[in-house]
């Protein structure tokens, strides 16, 4: 079952979005050895059962010698893309070299730096996976964690500011990145690995187990080179995450006079709207199929399938809060405009 976590930048000005054609900007499965080129991370094995690395099913180290059977974990996952992955256990000071002081349990893996040039979204797709026999706890704290972020140009982490750069493996941990998904501990002690899905700190949703699941996080573009990082905390040697097949896509602007015709011809009505209703007024020939409202947050609040070439639709707002949103039309052709609605 796939979960999406939509996050759509607030940008006073928006009105435009891209049509629904991708371009693959990176992939990576692990099958084999793309340290250095691909990716980096602060990878490292005590020859026991602590270690952040990719390791194979039968739980054997991989490119990363000596090698070492780090632990049976990965023997236990299901729904791999091929034999490997990236795993880790127990990040704790005494065994990883990057963290210096004895509380702090780091691990973070990052993609060579990315062109996003000519897109206006970025989409992530990645299997995540956790024994689901572990102790993970904290509830909510950073005691145990797994962030999937992004960052652009002067945010991401240090030496990797160009295209297909690469930060050293010391340097994984600096520059400010925000996160786009989040699975923390429910309980305070031996809970699950539970999505976060409004990352606002509480998990929520569904909780990671054995068999690896794909989940799909957006990132709205906001400059040039894009860096994506994977932050995991977690320090006991109970507590085992692994992820794999990830894939980076970027959706491909339209010609910029095809979306202002649309978007010049496509209105909301009244806006504000009294927190009951409004219209969409269609001034094209085209037929409009889908509305799709966002708060701020990116968390998506209704959809609704219209289907017709109406000149005006009207869609309910029953239920739904006062505040600012984003109202995402689209047409027949996948094309789309989002719109910024008040509601009193």
């Amino acid at each position: 079952m796939k979960k999406t976590l939509l996050f759509l930048s607030v940008i006073a000005s928006l009105s435009l979005t891209s049509s629904f054609a991708q371009t693959n900007l990176y992939t990576e499965s692990f099958e084999s050895d793309g340290f250095g080129t691909e990716y980096t991370m602060n990878r490292f094995s005590d020859a026991g059962q602590d270690y952040f690395g990719v390791v194979d099913n039968d739980g054997n180290l991989q490119y990363f010698g000596p090698q070492n059977t780090v632990s049976p974990f990965t023997a236990i996952m299901t729904n791999l893309d091929g034999t490997k992955c990236v795993g880790g256990e127990d990040f704790k000071q005494i065994d990883n070299p990057l963290n210096t002081v004895l509380d702090e349990h780091r691990g973070f893996f990052v993609t060579k730096t990315l062109d996003a040039t000519g897109h206006s979204t970025v989409e992530v797709k990645i299997l995540l996976g956790c024994r689901s026999s572990g102790t993970y706890e904290g509830v909510g704290s950073d005691n145990d964690a797994l962030r999937i972020q992004y960052a652009f140009d002067a945010n991401i982490a240090t030496g990797a500011n160009s295209i297909n750069g690469l930060p050293a493996s010391t340097a994984v941990n600096t520059g400010t990145y925000t996160d786009i998904g989040r699975f923390l501990a429910s309980a305070p002690v031996s809970g699950t690995m539970q999505q976060d899905t409004n990352l606002n700190g509480s998990p929520d949703g569904a909780s990671l187990g054995n068999a690896m699941v794909e989940y799909t996080f957006t990132i709205p573009v906001t400059g040039t080179n894009l860096s994506v990082r994977v932050h995991m905390d977690y320090d006991d040697s109970a507590e085992e995450i692994a992820f794999d097949y990830l894939r980076i896509t970027g959706d491909d602007v339209l010609a910029i006079g095809d979306v202002e015709k649309l978007a010049n011809n496509i209105s909301i009505h009244p806006n504000p709207s009294n927190n009951s209703y409004f219209n969409i007024k269609n001034n094209t020939q085209q037929v409009l199929n889908q509305v799709s409202i966002y708060d701020l947050t990116g968390k998506n609040i209704l959809n609704a399938i219209i289907n017709n070439s109406e000149i005006d639709n009207r869609i309910n707002l029953y239920g739904i809060n006062s505040g600012i949103y984003l109202v995402k039309i689209s047409n027949e052709n996948s094309n789309s405009v989002t719109k910024k609605l008040i509601i009193k």
